[in-house]
C-alpha cells in the first residue's frame, strides 16, 4: 500500500485535530510528489535539448559553416 494511501485511510479514523495534521501533511506529500514529476520532465527536456544542440554543432563543423564562423570571431578579435 502506498504510504499516501495509509494517510488518507488514517484521516477517517482520526480525532479533529489529528485529522487536520493528516490533511496539511497530504497536501504536502502531493505537492512534494509533483515536484518531482516536474523536475523529472525538466531535466527530460533539458537533456533533449542538449542532445540536439550537440547533433547542430556537429552538423555545421561537419559543413564548414561552424570554421567560417570561427574564423570571423578571430578576425575581430585581431583587428582590435
Amino acid at each position: 500500500m502506498d504510504p499516501l494511501d495509509r494517510l488518507i485511510e488514517m484521516t477517517w479514523h482520526a480525532s479533529p485535530e489529528d485529522r487536520l495534521r493528516l490533511e496539511r501533511t497530504i497536501r504536502l506529500v502531493i505537492r512534494a510528489r509533483e515536484t518531482v514529476l516536474q523536475a523529472h520532465w525538466r531535466e527530460q527536456q533539458a537533456w533533449e535539448r542538449l542532445t540536439q544542440a550537440k547533433a547542430a554543432s556537429k552538423r555545421r563543423r561537419e559543413d564548414g559553416a561552424g570554421h567560417l564562423v570561427e574564423l570571423c570571431i578571430m578576425k575581430q578579435d585581431v583587428f582590435r
